[in-house]
């Protein structure tokens, strides 16, 4: 699988990153917004794990401009715990983003 970690706390991008090599995937690690668009823009991911709390563009921003182009890859969105509330990030097609907060909910 072809991975998009969007995470802009590096600590946790390095874990997230080194745990999903481990399994033998491939990830892409960004820190921002605009970097996370630009990709999902210009490549193929399998999955996008993106922080919503981000610099600059936030994630629930670029998903619905990503799923405005049509982008249909499945999301996992990550909030911090002490903002942590679901919000709509359906697309056009009813897809959804699964939002978790820590590990034991993914």
């Amino acid at each position: 699988m072809h991975i998009l970690v969007v995470e802009d706390e590096k600590k946790l991008a390095a874990a997230l990153r080194k745990g999903l090599e481990a399994e033998k995937h491939s990830v892409r690690v960004v820190h921002n917004g605009e970097e996370a668009f630009f990709l999902v823009s210009t490549e193929c991911f399998d999955l996008v794990l993106l922080d919503v709390m981000l610099p600059g563009r936030d994630g629930i921003e670029i998903l619905r401009a990503a799923r405005q182009e049509n982008f249909a890859v499945p999301v996992l969105g990550r909030v911090n715990t002490n903002v942590a509330r679901r919000r709509d990030c359906s697309g056009r097609r009813g897809e959804e983003v699964r939002v978790w907060t820590h590990a034991h909910d993914l």
